[in-house]
This record gives C-alpha cells, structure tokens and sequence, in this order.
C-alpha cells in the first residue's frame, strides 16, 4: 500500500481540527491505531478506508495514491466559479422566499430597514471618504498641480471601489444575519375530510417561527469572492502607501545629510537632527508596516510599538531643541552684504513716467536727463537696455531684473542662516525685485515726470474701468444667448402645438 495513506491521514484530521482521538471515536478504533496508520507502521483495514472515503468524501484512488490537499486544490479550481454562481443564487433565493413569505407590514419594515442601513453606509463612506482626500491632498500640496491632481483622483478611484464593495458586504451580512440565519418559513399540516392542507404561515409575529439556523453565521462563497476582491483592493492602495512613504523616507535622509550645511547654528542643528532621526525611524517602520501588510508578512508587534513610540519620542525632543535654538534667529528684510548699487540714465521725454507699482522718491539735480539710483540683489542684474517701455501713449520706466545664478544666492542664505539671520521673505533679496529707488532730475523734469504719472494712473484706470465694461458686457451677452436659447425652444414647443391642433381639427 502507498505511503501517500499516512501523509493524507493526517492532513484529513488537520483539516477538519480533529485530534487522533476525535478520529479514532469516528471509526470505532483506538488512538493507538490512528497513531499507527499515521506513522506507517501498519495500515487499516479496507472497510476503514471505505470509511474514511464515505466520512469525508474522499476519492479511494486520492487516498492512497495521490496527494489529496492537490487534488482538492484543483477540484476547487475548476469548480471555484460554478460554486460563487451557485453560492449567490441560494442567497437571492432564500431571499426571494423570505421576503414574499413576510405580509405586507413586514415587507414595509423590511424594505426600510435596508434603505436605513443603505443610508448610514453611504454617509459613513462618504465621509470618510471626503477626510481622507483632504488629508492626502493636503499631504502632497508640494507635489505639482498635474502630479497632484493625478494621485488624488487615482486614490478616489481605488477608494471608491473599496467602499462599494465593502458596503455590499455589509449589507449582505447584516441582512442575513438580520434575516436569513433567523426567519423560517413554516408549514402547519393538519387533518381535514381525511385530506392534508398545507398551510403556509406569512404573519411574522404570530406564525412565522424565529430560530437560530446558522448559530455561527457562516458566509457564503460569493461574499467570501467580494471581501477577497475588498482585500486585494486595499493591498493595491497599501502599495501606493508604501511608495509614498519611501519617497518621503528619501526626502528625510537627503534632508538629513543637508542638515550639516547649517551646522554654525549650534542647538537649532542639533534639534534639527535629532528631529529628522526620529521622522526617518518612524517612516522607515510605516513603510516596514505596509509592506509586511501587502506581503501577507508577520510583524513583531511589541517591537513596531516600542521603537515607534521611541521615534515619536525622538522627534519631540529635537523639536524642543529646534525651538529654543530658533529664539536667537533675528529677521532681517534688507542686507546691505546681500545687496548692491545700481544706476541708470534715460533720456528725457515729454511722455515719460515711471511705473507706479516702484517705491521711489525724487531728488533735484543739475542735470538734463533722468538719473535712476537702485539697489538690487548682488547675485541679481538689471538689463540697461529695455528699461524703458512703450505702453499706450506713455513711455514708462520700468526696470527688469534677472538672477543667472540662484546657486550663489543660496549660498548667500546658508552663510546668513549659520549667522543666525532669517531673510524676511518679502525680500528683495530673495524675489530680485528692485527697492530703494531714487530718481535724480531738474525741478522742472521732476514736476512733468510727476504730471506724466498722474495722467497715466488716470489713463490705467479707464482702462480698467473699459475692460471691466467689457467683461460686464460680455457676461451679459452670454445671458441673453441663454435667454433667446430658451425663448427658441419655448416657440418651437408652441408652433408644434399650434400645428398638432391644425391637424386634427383637418
């Protein structure tokens, strides 16, 4: 006889959580004769087998010569779609016979008990729903506008899928542990003119037996296939997680390495560190955890919790640190070190004005022309040669700056923020704008120069107030679009009727 015997025998008795004992009570033997069928030692008799076969319909030839978790395994495979099919189909028939056995009060009852229940499913989802898109979008708010919008709507995509096929879970369950495990259709048999009339009983309260069929609430094969379907989807979603948070593990370490550009700044690097040591162990055992769940893999819980909490504890710390280091930074909006000295001539013209978004004042001088003194960032330049612009009737002054080389004026920040020194960030250090304008010309250039500007702020608010009109306009010729849109098809109702009264009066 083949060994397959002993090996099958004892994955029959796991399968079914039976101990050698339980088995030997089923097949009227001893424990000892179990024990020894197991270890092929010696082997049962053929009426045993048969038994085993019959017990727990097990093919004869796959007991002895196959190995029959395989064979399960491929019955199960190629029967997996017709049991799901079969599985749903005696659920919507209990169904179906449940519900037209209930009269018409318990039809009601019933029928709003699942809209309730529908209800509360798509306001919890919903909600949830609506925090977790604002916490990831506020999570990836760095991230560009495309590559942003991307991952959010990937996110409710899965999410929605998730939430349907869970909701359709629970519902089936609540309404067959509410229902089906419970109500009974019964059947009275009585005696009447030597015939049996079979009664069916519909009221609930009085004929309609309330049992326990199902004490442990078993599932059915197609919700098992859906809660499957729940689990894979949120495997996917965990995933994407992970990724998230090995991108971000990367971003903690690239800022963790940079962190020793501000070493100068004494106790603020010091929180610095310690504070993103702690981020970087608590992301790394986020990340271990989605993973291990994503791969079905087992995790020590007590040590995930411990060094979590530790790595919480960890950046609290240099948070601290970071805040008391931070109390000696001072603010400052202009640096004369960061800063540099400009000048610019233009000639003098009868329509030439300056830009009215520039701080400036005027200074007289014995001088022809315009003369313009500024002060830009040192890494930034002012293009000479296209300070001057032709808007409307008006030449208008107004100097661009350009910054080539925002390396350098990085450097300038880093050299400034180990000085303890924060750069305000309406700076014109850091945005390149040009301040500190003064302008130099003779009293009677400075007087029309000053006409000049009041004329072209008058003239920059009628345009405005025209294209303000025009918008004004526009909105309302969209409206009366609208309008005659609507009166069209009003007029075309009325000829319609017009012309189906003409015919059957014809």
């Amino acid at each position: 006889m083949s060994n397959n015997l002993s090996s099958n025998l004892k994955k029959i008795r796991k399968e079914h959580n039976l101990s050698q004992e339980d088995l030997a009570d089923i097949l009227g033997v001893s424990r000892q004769a179990i024990s020894k069928w197991e270890s092929n030692s010696a082997y049962p008799e053929m009426d045993k087998i048969l038994q085993i076969c019959k017990r727990f319909d097990v093919n004869i030839n796959d007991l002895l010569n196959n190995d029959i978790v395989e064979v399960k395994k491929e019955e199960e495979s190629k029967n997996s779609i017709n049991k799901y099919i079969d599985s749903f189909l005696n659920y919507l028939t209990k169904t179906v016979n449940m519900f037209f056995s209930f009269n018409l009060k318990n039809k009601i009852k019933c029928l709003i008990e699942q809209c309730v229940i529908i209800f509360i499913l798509f306001i919890l989802f919903g909600i949830t729903g609506l925090v977790l898109s604002t916490v990831i979008q506020n999570l990836i708010s760095f991230l560009p506008t495309y590559l942003c919008s991307g991952i959010l709507g990937l996110f409710e995509t899965i999410y929605f899928l998730l939430a349907v096929i869970f909701s359709v879970i629970i519902f089936l369950h609540i309404f067959k542990i509410r229902y089906l495990d419970y109500y009974e259709i019964v059947k009275e048999t009585k005696t009447t003119d030597n015939r049996d009339e079979i009664k069916q009983i519909d009221d609930v309260k009085s004929k309609t037996k309330l049992i326990i069929r199902d004490p442990k609430h078993s599932e059915y094969r197609f919700i098992k296939a859906l809660l499957k379907i729940n689990v894979d989807c949120i495997k996917i979603l965990s995933l994407m997680v992970s990724i998230f948070f090995s991108f971000t593990l990367v971003c903690s370490v690239i800022a963790l390495v940079s962190s020793f550009i501000i070493v100068k700044t004494g106790l603020f690097f010091v929180g610095t560190l310690v504070t993103l040591i702690g981020i970087i162990i608590v992301n790394i055992l986020l990340l271990l955890m989605f993973i291990n769940f994503t791969f079905n893999r087992k995790s020590d819980k007590k040590k995930f919790i411990y060094v979590f909490i530790s790595g919480l504890v960890i950046s609290g710390l240099g948070i601290g640190l970071t805040f008391i280091g931070s109390l000696g930074f001072n603010v400052v909006k202009d640096d004369e070190k960061l800063m540099k000295d400009g000048t610019i001539e233009i000639d003098m013209t009868d329509n030439l004005a300056i830009y009215p978004e520039f701080d400036y004042e005027f200074k007289e001088a014995d001088i022809n022309n315009v003369k313009i003194e500024y002060q830009v960032s040192k890494y930034c330049d002012v293009d000479q040669h296209n300070t001057v612009n032709i808007i409307g009737d008006y030449n208008l002054i107004y100097p661009i700056s350009h910054c080539d080389n925002p390396m350098e004026l990085l450097r300038g920040f880093i050299d400034k923020f180990n000085d303890k020194k924060i750069i305000d960030i309406n700076s014109p250090i850091i945005d390149g704008s040009i301040s500190n304008l003064t302008i130099y010309a003779s009293k009677e250039n400075i007087a029309k120069l000053k006409s000049n500007n009041d004329k072209y702020y008058e003239y920059e608010t009628t345009l405005e107030d025209y294209e303000n009109r025009i918008y004004m306009l526009e909105d309302k010729i969209r409206e009366l679009e609208e309008l005659n849109a609507d009166l069209e098809s009003t007029n075309q109702e009325y000829q319609e009727q017009i012309d189906y009264y003409e015919n059957n009066n014809e």
